[in-house]
């Protein structure tokens, strides 16, 4: 019996560490996404302010011939 209750243990242990092995990389692998997102978004808003500036310059230069 002491064999079976031995072995019993060392596979809840397992299960254990690996349902907090995917939790554990589940939430960094969610956090990696959100932090991808956020600099992807200020990004697009860096591309979106120059070709604001670039559309201003080109009407100026237009109105100015």
């Amino acid at each position: 019996m002491g064999v079976v209750n031995f072995a019993s243990t060392i596979f809840s242990f397992i299960y254990i560490g690996l349902i907090v092995l995917l939790i554990v990389s589940f939430t960094l692998f969610i956090r990696r996404i959100l932090i991808n997102s956020s600099k992807k978004n200020q990004h697009l808003e860096e591309i979106e302010k120059s070709l604001k500036k670039i559309t201003e310059l080109l009407e100026k230069d237009k109105n100015a011939d």
